[in-house]
This record gives C-alpha cells, structure tokens and sequence, in this order.
C-alpha cells in the first residue's frame, strides 16, 4: 500500500487574500466591478465546496480517532489543534445562530441573543434539540479542565503546603532547593518557583 502524499493547505493564499477583499467599492467604472464581482463569485464558490469537503469528511476523523491506538493518534494531533477546533466550533454557532432558550414573563420559551436578552422568536424543536446537544457537550467538556477558581485555590493551597515544610525543614524562606525536595516527597509538577533569597 503506498503511503499518500501530505496534501497543502486547504485553501490558498490568493483565496484567503480575496476573500478579505470582499467589499468592491462601486465608486469603481463598471467594466471593473464587473469583474471583480465575477472573481469573488468564483472564488465564494471554490472555497464553499472546500469547506463542504473539509466538513463532510468529519465523521471520519472521529471514527480514526476512536479505533486508531491514541498512542499514534498524538503524534499527528497537539494542543494547537484543539484549540483551532474549538475556534472553528465558535465559529459554527455563531454562523448558524444557536442561543439560548429563556422565559418571558408569561412563561413561554423564547430565543434570545446573550448579551442583550433580547427576544428573538418563540424556540421551536430545533432550539430545544440545539440546547440540549451543547447542554451534554458541555458536560463532556467540564471532565477536562478545572475552573479558574479552583485553579488558584490549588495554587494557594499547593503555596501554603511548600511554606509549612519549608519552616519545618528550618528554611524560612522556601528556596527552589526546598522547593523541589518537596515535589519530590509529594509527587507535584506544579509547585510555584520561586526567586532565590540575595546573598
């Protein structure tokens, strides 16, 4: 089986260019607008059908990355393409309009915008089934990171715990030494570092 080549990348530097210049001034003679119209046209529907492909083919990543051993799936995959991910999800919702579902006065399930709360429409089916997908998403999610808070209780408490042993060991003031004797007794990878005392 031959192994396939790495493709380029999904769209092109002249097609990321005109798509930024999609505004033509119509201050512009019509010969040129016409033109320039015919180019962006064209090149909208280049990058749609691309997108389209790029889209249709999701199910499959997800289907390789649940069969294929994680252990090679890491070494094609970084954080950088779970953060790009998640931007390209920001993206979707926002391209496709999901809000919120909130309650009138009287009671009745509307669609809002989250900043404002202001009303939209009444929700139907589909804001019921959208909210609850993210709603089980978001569940999903919240098994992979800490809240901010929590994150800086655990730094002050991991803080107060390298201060106590530091004392204990007759070290007033916690020095990197100190420092990493303690991660070692304790097993972290994150105590805080600190700057070594002045001579």
């Amino acid at each position: 089986m031959s192994i396939p080549k790495p493709k380029k990348s999904l769209l092109s530097a002249t097609e990321k260019e005109r798509l930024k210049q999609h505004y033509i001034s119509p201050d512009l003679p019509d010969e040129e607008v016409d033109k320039l119209s015919n180019i962006r046209k064209r090149n909208d529907l280049v990058v749609r059908n691309k997108i389209k492909s790029w889209l249709n083919n999701i199910e499959d990543i997800n289907f390789v990355l649940q069969y294929l051993p994680k252990r090679q799936s890491r070494k094609i995959i970084s954080d950088d393409e779970v953060y790009s991910l998640l931007r390209v999800l920001e993206s979707l919702l926002e391209v496709l309009v999901f809000m919120p579902i909130e309650q009138t006065t009287r009671g009745q399930a509307i669609v809002s915008t989250t900043s404002t709360k202001e009303m939209v429409r009444r929700a139907n089916e589909a804001d019921y089934e959208r909210n609850r997908r993210l709603w089980q998403f978001a569940n999903v999610l919240k098994e992979h990171y800490s809240s901010p808070e929590e994150v800086k209780q655990l730094e002050c408490y991991n803080t107060l715990r390298v201060i106590d042993i530091a004392k204990r060991l007759g070290d007033p003031i916690p020095s990197n030494e100190v420092i990493e004797k303690f991660k070692e007794q304790h097993n972290m990878d994150n105590a805080p570092q600190t700057e070594e005392p002045p001579a």
